[in-house]
């Protein structure tokens, strides 16, 4: 088994729906880890912009777009951070689109 690392890991959480941020912030946090929280893809691209994170957990659905179009931008960028998405479709086929566009996992909402 793997010890807890001694500093805290940096991760941005984007979600755009409050219950599901502040569950999945709670949970991250205890990692220990610091979590900066963007609710838009806009958002979540200016902070990736500004600071690296150790880890990017990004909504697939969000209401300035899909999560999928965020990674392949940061990628252009230069930016190689690995990410997870999370969606309340995990359907076989939204899985592996995910996959294809370099998620390293995809998981299903409730988390």
């Amino acid at each position: 088994m793997n010890p807890l690392p001694t500093t805290p890991s940096h991760l941005l959480l984007v979600e755009d729906d409050p219950v599901s941020a502040a569950f999945l912030h709670a949970a991250a946090t205890a990692f220990p880890a610091t979590v900066v929280v963007a609710g838009t893809l806009a958002e979540a691209e200016q902070a990736c912009i500004q600071q690296p994170f150790d880890l990017l957990l990004i909504d697939a659905n969000l209401p300035d777009g899909h999560g999928g179009e965020l990674l392949q931008r940061l990628l252009q960028r230069g930016i190689h951070t690995p990410a997870l998405a999370h969606t309340a479709a995990a359907t076989a086929a939204s899985c592996a689109a995910l996959q294809a566009c370099g998620f390293v996992e995809v998981l299903s909402k409730p988390i």
